[in-house]
């Protein structure tokens, strides 16, 4: 919970954790990995900004947008854990993700 805490802005919540690629129903937001491809679905708005983290905290992809879907290629990170950060109008999400 330490590591989320620095990710998680006051308008964001997080009801909870999903693992391998399982979709999240966060505020509408679907997470998943599908090969070598990141895919975000913001089923309420627009995903503005998606930061990938690993678990040391380092930022290894971000992608800024103004659709309801965004894709980022995962295909240069190792295997591992990842945090996926999701700002949307209305709030941030984090998601783990198992690569």
């Amino acid at each position: 919970v330490h590591l989320l805490s620095k990710f998680v802005e006051p308008k964001g919540s997080i009801q909870g954790i999903k693992s391998k690629n399982q979709p999240s129903t966060l505020k509408g937001i679907n997470v998943r990995v599908e090969g070598n491809t990141l895919h975000i679905y913001n089923s309420v708005g627009s995903v503005e900004k998606v930061h990938v983290y690993d678990v040391q905290q380092r930022l290894v992809a971000s992608k800024n947008g103004a659709d309801a879907e965004m894709e980022i290629s995962v295909a240069k990170l190792p295997a591992g854990v990842y945090f996926v950060r999701v700002q949307t109008g209305s709030g941030i999400a984090v998601q783990r993700i198992i690569r």
